[in-house]
């Protein structure tokens, strides 16, 4: 009776070892796909607003839509690049 108690215990421990590294394998790629849903939101909200400080400035917007933040934002910089340059 104990022997079968000791190997339950024991493939019980395996199960559990064999699931917390399948879990922390996974938590890396988890963790990248929430970023880019949560980029791709940001993007969706800010968008409309980017839009509009560019009509405000009678610029036009890139014709392709921006997929990451650093195109949606490097326009703004390029706006504002040569009035930071002027001021220094």
């Amino acid at each position: 009776m104990d022997r079968k108690i000791v190997v339950l215990s024991l493939v019980v421990s395996v199960v559990a070892l064999a699931m917390a590294a399948f879990t922390y394998l996974q938590s890396g790629n988890r963790a990248q796909s929430l970023i880019q849903q949560r980029e791709q939101q940001l993007i969706r909200y800010l968008l409309p607003r980017v839009e509009a400080i560019y009509q405000d400035f009678n610029l036009a917007f890139p014709a392709e839509p921006p997929t990451s933040l650093e195109q949606l934002i490097d326009p703004m910089l390029r706006l504002i690049e040569p009035v930071t340059s002027e001021a220094g």
